[in-house]
């Protein structure tokens, strides 16, 4: 007969002050899962100020977890956009090898971060990882699924003017997007975006980015992000410009600092650019898939309650199916014999 083996604790609670030592400790070494933050800082965690992740108007999100064997946090951020539903978007976590050492410890800090970002409304809980990568795997065991692909470019930057002669892009007419063109960039995103993804991805800023128009129309956007080592490009380009792409990036890129690195994230249902970025200097980096896990969230609006015991008093049934984030991960126990 064997004796019962008593299950190791694994607890999870926000990051608080107590928690800082670790935080500094584990930060250095984590695994950034936010393509837009990864390119804006060439690839390095961000190096955050100790208090950060502790102050409400940051908007971050950070959980600790203790498992059997070490402690892994996670962090992300809650994304309100005027074109689909709140989500939550996963920073990283840390430390890098967490999958490696304690995967228990992994799945109970994803399953944590998903119920925290229930509780705040959001509606998904996203990543984009390595698809090389062994969190990948363990992501998927977590309940994430695989929405899209993605492959990150780099181009280096110029000492001067004269390095970037070869990307010189003048008479190209971008224009720079403003609160006034979302109607026309909504058209073209719902037009080059698998719907299921517009509902689910970060998708521009309608201040944030450049337009380019023929005849009136908008046949591409360039959302843009600047960063403190590097710049990043989010490119939606009509189908109609397939043989221009190239002269329109290098109008594009000479409007950008010359010493200063350039990112271009091009996802796979824009995979018809063919070689475009290897002959302006772009090299690819990485491939990642866009990982998403949804968040059935339960309704908590005073007045929605109000509504439905009202309707329920006057014998109308309504059509509500009233969900709750999903159960932690449960450690599985030995039985004895």
């Amino acid at each position: 007969m064997f004796r019962k083996q008593p299950t190791a604790r694994v607890e999870t609670h926000a990051l608080h002050l107590a928690d800082l030592p670790h935080f500094m400790r584990l930060v250095g070494q984590g695994i950034l899962l936010d393509s837009a933050m990864m390119t804006s800082l060439d690839g390095d965690v961000p190096q955050e100020s100790p208090l950060a992740p502790l102050l409400p108007t940051r908007n971050l999100h950070t959980l600790v977890t203790r498992g059997k064997q070490q402690t892994v946090l996670g962090q992300f951020r809650l994304i309100r956009s005027e074109w689909a539903a709140p989500r939550a978007q996963l920073n990283y976590l840390a430390p890098r090898a967490l999958a490696h050492t304690d995967e228990s410890a992994c799945l109970h800090l994803l399953d944590a971060l998903t119920a925290a970002a229930g509780r705040r409304e959001a509606h998904s809980l996203n990543a984009e990882v390595d698809e090389r990568s062994p969190l990948f795997e363990t992501m998927r065991r977590a309940g994430f699924a695989v929405y899209a692909r993605q492959e990150l470019w780099r181009r280096a930057g110029y000492s001067n003017r004269a390095g970037n002669a070869a990307h010189s892009g003048a008479g190209i007419p971008w224009q720079k997007a403003s609160t006034g063109d979302r109607t026309e960039m909504r058209q073209l995103l719902r037009s080059l975006v698998p719907p299921m993804l517009l509902q689910t991805l970060e998708q521009p800023a309608a201040n944030a980015g450049w337009l380019y128009r023929e005849e009136g129309q908008v046949l591409a956007i360039l959302a843009l992000r600047r960063g403190r080592r590097a710049a990043s490009l989010l490119p939606y380009f009509h189908p109609r410009l397939a043989g221009r792409i190239a002269d329109l990036l290098r109008g594009a890129l000479a409007l950008l600092p010359t010493r200063q690195p350039c990112f271009l994230t091009l996802r796979r249902y824009q995979d018809w650019w063919g070689e475009t970025l290897p002959a302006l200097g772009f090299l690819r980096q990485v491939q990642q898939g866009l990982l998403v896990r949804h968040i059935a969230t339960s309704i908590r609006a005073k007045h929605f309650a109000d509504e439905l015991l009202e309707a329920l008093e006057k014998g109308i049934t309504p059509a509500l199916e009233m969900r709750t984030v999903p159960p932690p991960f449960q450690q599985p126990t030995r039985r004895s014999a």
